[in-house]
């Protein structure tokens, strides 16, 4: 599975959550890098569409909600988050899964890629372009400098 439902405190959906996406940043340090400008969570965007993981997008059109997107940063890589009426759904990726985003022809939706070994997800999210922009740097600039520092 590619996702996990956060909302409750469950730990051992935390441990498959950051078996692939590395352990979350420690709170402290968390503060010394945002006082440092380097945030560890993305600007939001709003989701409209999630292919590569089928199951997560037919429940959000279950229940026929668009929904924010946002991404945490961890030790080894990120962790996607977006809601579905009032639950938390986690989406975890490391640094080198990070591939692309594009604005496709209509320039109403943008396109974020991310490649896990054989399977593709892409996120199709609304978003100013000065949103997307400051995004899309962010997830460029985490995936180059953590996958160095560790």
């Amino acid at each position: 599975m590619g996702f996990w439902n956060v909302t409750y405190n469950d730990s051992s959906r935390w441990e498959a959550v950051e078996s692939i996406a590395g352990p979350r940043i420690p709170f402290w340090r968390g503060i010394r890098e945002t006082f440092a400008g380097r945030p560890l969570g993305s600007p939001r965007v709003n989701l409209v569409r999630i292919k590569g993981l089928e199951d997560l997008q037919a429940e959000r059109l279950e229940n026929g909600e668009r929904s924010a997107i946002n991404f945490l940063r961890t030790q080894s890589g990120f962790i996607a988050f977006t809601k579905i009426r009032l639950e938390v759904y986690a989406i975890p990726f490391q640094h080198d899964e990070w591939c692309m985003q594009t604005e496709p022809a209509d320039g109403v939706e943008q396109l974020l890629k991310f490649n896990r070994k054989n399977q593709c997800i892409q996120f199709h999210v609304e978003a100013s372009a000065s949103a997307f922009d400051e995004l899309k740097n962010w997830l460029n600039r985490f995936s180059q400098i953590d996958q160095t520092n560790g």
